[in-house]
């Protein structure tokens, strides 16, 4: 009852509010800007102690808390072939004291309602005034006696393996150690890019050695906001970081990354994919102490910014090619970086990088309107006014002004400084740092959608998911090899001793964990038709193709898909066979014998098996053995096998690795051959 007196009521406002609309003008201009007020920043005091730590206070009483906020500047540290250590420092160092063990420290800090956090570069510190000395005695515990303890690294280890595992699936990671690899190089530190190799070289003494050069007072910048007032604050830094030991901290000379001299075209692989991942992006100079510092926001506001810029307008409300194209200019002190980013259809990949360096070229060369500049500089203005609610962007400034030798009205002079730029200074700045002809397009995805779609922009080059260059195999390894000849290889490798034309049905079974959630799978298939189960938590699931219908049932629904045409039909009759390379050519399938690479050390031979409505799925085969070693559907999805077992008479794979739209799970496979089941027809 109750719910539909408030359906009722919804219905009259709604029809009230339709009413009165249809009686209102309205305006066909945004309005004029009123003007922001004058902008008063909480002044702060500070103070450098006897150790070398430089404190900033910045007292604000409106409410009982305090949030304690510490940079440490020094030049970016090579990791080589340890990369991905520091990335895992912030988790170590928190992970045990002298005195207490990891589960201890989580439990203090969750009975005061508090968060510490660090990492490589920083450490903050949230908590009430009145747990203060409690909190800061933990933090000075943590910072001045960690003891990296093994067994916690062994476990940070494992997670990121784990997460490493699941880049091949993610074409925006891949995408990002591309960016990385190209535009700052072997050279640089912000090169480096985690790999499995390089985590399993980490070792214990790689986080001691770093804390023991780098973690140091004396390159420290460590500011209070909050309830608190110069007094306190200097009373309790002597007490919790007086014994702090200051070092000397090596500058290392870096060199200045450059952009390259003529557009270079990178992709990678990401299979399966339906659409690429483009992006445009180099090096630049660009920090906050630059006198352009703000023109060059602006610039890049009014190309890439938001949803009101020039990209979007383009590619998504103008051509449709996309959901959305942004750009950013990210100032670094020792290198920054510019990057426009767009995914899209395979089949406009090459228009929408025509249409992403039109509108830098059109920044470089016309003056910008302006009504652009007015939103921009609104938009601007209005993200830095909702930054200053954040206690931790206070804090950031007056670091921020240290670090760069800024001028002391840095920051409270910032929106009549960005309101007194002038629409020809956009456009001369722009050519300084818009530079669509001295840049890296990235590409992934279809790797032969990339190449014949990017080759006009520029040399073509494929780098594997880490961003080194994809080297391939050597063409002798390959003479002599067919599609037709690894097929019959895998299937004498698997029959042993079972005679496998004689098998007409097959029931595999599978048992994984994704996200603490078990999932059991049970797929039934024969020549033609198949069967899949799947019992989560949530409760049951099917998908069924008959031979001429598709059905997809849950707990809440059930769709029946009798439309040859339709593209989840396609897919799913795509896995109506009992043995792929047994059936294919019954099928219809065409086989292709399209790459050879190295996988998990050894020569993996691709083939790429297309069916009649052109859904494709790639399987790698080990070229001594035979033995299938990866799957990648045409979904994009994978399956790893990591274990044979004879089974029934037969060699098949009994573990896995899956990775499942960017999940990553292990699963134990059981199977039962020619079993008494039946697919029902689809009614």
């Amino acid at each position: 009852m109750n719910k539909k007196i408030f359906l009722s009521l919804t219905l009259l406002c709604l029809a009230f509010v339709a009413a009165w609309a249809q009686g209102r003008k309205y305006p066909t201009s945004p309005p004029k800007a009123e003007g922001f007020p004058a902008l008063q920043l909480k002044p702060y005091q500070s103070f450098t102690t006897p150790n070398g730590l430089k404190v900033f206070v910045i007292e604000d009483n409106t409410l009982p808390k305090v949030t304690i906020y510490t940079v440490f500047d020094y030049p970016p540290v090579k990791q080589g072939d340890k990369a991905g250590f520091l990335d895992m420092f912030g988790e170590l160092i928190k992970a045990g004291t002298e005195n207490k063990d990891k589960a201890k420290i989580d439990e203090l800090i969750d009975f005061y309602g508090a968060s510490i956090n660090f990492d490589s570069r920083y450490f903050s510190v949230f908590t009430l005034k009145k747990y203060l000395p409690i909190i800061l005695e933990l933090t000075s515990e943590i910072l001045l006696k960690p003891t990296f303890p093994e067994e916690e690294l062994e476990k940070i280890r494992e997670r990121t393996l784990s997460s490493l595992k699941s880049v091949q699936d993610s074409p925006d990671q891949i995408a990002n150690n591309l960016r990385l690899r190209l535009s700052f190089g072997d050279g640089h530190p912000y090169g480096e890019v985690a790999t499995p190799q390089t985590v399993k070289n980490i070792t214990r003494e790689d986080f001691v050695k770093f804390y023991q050069t780098y973690y140091r007072p004396n390159v420290a910048y460590m500011a209070f906001v909050g309830n608190i007032s110069l007094e306190e604050v200097k009373s309790l830094v002597e007490k919790y970081f007086g014994n702090w030991e200051k070092g000397d901290v090596p500058l290392e000379y870096l060199p200045v990354p450059q952009p390259p001299k003529a557009t270079q075209v990178a992709i990678a692989e990401k299979a399966g994919a339906v659409q690429s991942v483009l992006r445009l992006t180099y090096p630049v100079k660009y920090t906050l102490a630059d006198k352009n510092y703000l023109v060059a926001r602006l610039a890049n506001q009014i190309l890439g910014g938001n949803a009101n810029a020039r990209l979007f307008r383009n590619l998504r409300e103008d051509k449709g090619y996309t959901y959305g194209a942004y750009s950013r200019l990210v100032a670094d002190r020792w290198a920054g970086y510019f990057i426009a980013s767009v995914d899209v259809r395979n089949a406009v990949t090459d228009s929408a990088m025509v249409e992403m360096i039109k509108e830098m070229e059109r920044m470089r060369n016309e003056v910008v309107s302006e009504e652009e500049l007015r939103r921009a500089k609104n938009t601007l203005i209005g993200s830095f006014a909702r930054s200053l609610e954040s206690p931790e962007t206070i804090a950031q400034f007056a670091i921020n002004t240290a670090i760069y030798n800024l001028p002391a009205d840095y920051y409270s002079t910032y929106i009549p400084r960005l309101e007194a730029i002038k629409a020809q200074e956009v456009q001369f700045v722009a050519r300084q740092y818009l530079l669509p002809s001295n840049a890296y397009i990235i590409g992934v995805g279809d790797i032969e959608v990339l190449k014949s779609k990017l080759a006009r922009f520029g040399p073509v080059k494929r780098y594997d998911v880490f961003g080194n260059e994809y080297k391939g195999i050597a063409p002798s390894t390959l003479e002599g090899v067919t599609a037709t000849s690894v097929i019959n290889q895998y299937l004498q490798a698997v029959a042993r001793n079972r005679n496998i034309a004689g098998i007409r049905t097959l029931q595999e079974n599978n048992t994984f964990t994704i996200q603490g959630l078990k999932i059991e799978t049970e797929t039934v298939r024969t020549l033609g038709a198949f069967e899949t189960k799947v019992k989560t938590p949530f409760g049951l699931q099917v998908i069924r193709y008959d031979g001429k219908k598709v059905l997809t049932k849950t707990p809440q629904e059930e769709n029946i898909i009798d439309a040859p045409e339709n593209e989840t039909y396609k897919r799913l009759k795509s896995g109506a066979y009992v043995i792929l390379e047994r059936d294919y050519q019954k099928l219809g399938y065409k086989a292709s014998l399209t790459d050879a690479k190295m996988l998990d050390g050894k020569v993996a031979l691709e083939i790429t098996y297309e069916s009649p409505d052109g859904v494709k799925e790639k399987r790698y085969y080990d070229k001594e053995t035979g033995l299938l070693m990866q799957v990648i559907a045409a979904d994009g999805n994978t399956v790893k096998y990591t274990q044979y077992a004879e089974v029934d008479g037969m060699m098949l794979p009994t573990k896995a690795e899956l990775s499942i739209m960017g999940q990553t799970a292990e699963t134990s496979i059981t199977y039962r051959i020619n079993p008494d089941v039946k697919i029902e027809p689809i009614p």
